[in-house]
Order: C-alpha cells, then structure tokens, then sequence
C-alpha cells in the first residue's frame, strides 16, 4: 500500500463520516467502520473501504485490524470515533445500560488501539491514535451520567497511554468536541427552549461542524503534530472557556 492507512470507527454518519472523508482527502487509505450499515454509502474510489463493526466487540475488532493489516501491510493510524448517547437519571439506569455504554466508549477503544499498537509495534513503524472524547467528560450535564462517565474514562487513556506508547514512537491524543451540528444533536437543536440554554455558552455562538471537528483529527494524525501526544484539544468553539 502506497498509501499509510487510516481506521475510522462510527464512520456512517456525522463527525466519523467526515473523518473518513478528510484523512482520505489527506492522502490515506481509510478503513471505515460501523455498526450501521449506512457506512457502505462511502463514495470514495480507491481511497475508502468500509466494514460492519459493533465498537463493542472486541474480537471483531481485532480481527478487522488483522484483516486491515495483513491486506495492505500495516495500520499507521486508529481513530476511535464510534459512540452513542442517551439521556437517564440515577434512577432509571439499569446494568446492561451502563455496561454499554462503557463497553462501546471504553472497553472497544482500549482494545482496538492494543491490536493497532501491537501492529505498529512489530512493524517498528512509528504511527498516531486520536480518541473522540467529549466536553462532557470534563463538564458534565445532568441526565448523562453513563455517558460522562464513560467518556471521562475515554479521555484518561491517552495521558496514561502516552508515555509507554512514546517509547515505540507511537502518539495518542483526545479530541473532545463540544456541541456539533449531527445527527445525534439534532433533536436539541430543534427545540428552542434547548437550544436557548446551550447557545449563551458558546462564544462562537453556533453549534461546530462535523469537518471541523475532523480537521482537528486530522491535524493530531498529520507530521505537523508528530511533537504532540498525551493531550486533548477541545473543539468546542470555546464552551469549557466561556
């Protein structure tokens, strides 16, 4: 493969589908993922190839990484994309909601950046992993506790991740974004009394664009970052600063 080679989890819609377009558009070859089948709408001719993952199954997860890898000679890049939210109280969640959550926003992620790192390790290839944390999980909102949580354990690993990662020269970093106009926001800002409460705490004073957001993992994958790891960069048009 002449080109290095780029796996994009949740890539059907939103933020991971306009990650898959960009890191194509910059020049690697994407393996796009997701549970949803709507991921094989990639239009993308010899630079996009696309595969049903659950996020939540770790042993498809290793096995497409060592599909990907054995194919076309290596995995230079992960970005763990693929998540979810939903809204319940302290009292109305249940086990196998929390145990969700956290198995496709943490449990998935962890195992698919061991399976990369494994990869880029024996190869003795240097390579670059991007986590798509969250604003929520370092300011919280009611309703959302699993998914805080879950998030919040999301962003810890590439601080706790990047010094032994560092030794192989490989980098691990978040992207937290804030309030994106997608699918998955889309009832809120449709609502004008929730819209109302979120818009004063943008100073930017819209919601951000999934390319935007995908700018940023581009960035943290790209050579110009190849100083950079441990670290989050909020792409939340100023919301944890207001």
């Amino acid at each position: 493969m002449d080109r290095p080679v780029a796996i994009v989890t949740g890539a059907a819609h939103g933020i991971g589908r306009a990650c898959a377009l960009r890191l194509a558009d910059d020049g690697f070859y994407v393996a796009a993922t997701d549970i949803d089948d709507a991921v094989h709408g990639h239009a993308a001719e010899g630079r996009i190839e696309t595969h049903e993952l659950d996020a939540a199954d770790i042993a498809a997860g290793h096995a497409l990484v060592e599909d990907v890898a054995g194919r076309l000679g290596g995995v230079d890049a992960l970005v763990n994309n693929a998540g979810y939210t939903e809204r319940r109280s302290i009292e109305e969640l249940e086990t196998a909601e929390w145990r969700r959550m956290l198995d496709v926003h943490v449990r998935g992620p962890l195992f698919l950046i061991q399976t990369v790192a494994r990869d880029l390790i024996r190869r003795g290839a240097s390579g670059a992993i991007v986590n798509m944390t969250s604003i929520r999980a370092i300011v919280a909102e009611p309703g959302q506790l699993h998914y805080c949580a879950a998030k919040g354990a999301l962003h810890a690993l590439a601080p706790a991740l990047a010094p032994e990662l560092g030794r192989h020269n490989v980098r691990i970093n978040n992207v937290a974004p804030g309030l994106v106009a997608t699918r998955m926001t889309a009832n809120v800002r449709a609502d004008p009394e929730a819209l109302s409460l979120r818009l004063p705490r943008l100073p930017m004073a819209r919601y951000a664009e999934a390319d935007e957001v995908a700018a940023c993992v581009a960035h943290l994958l790209s050579k110009d970052a190849r100083a950079i790891s441990g670290q989050t960069l909020a792409a939340d048009g100023g919301y944890l600063a207001g």
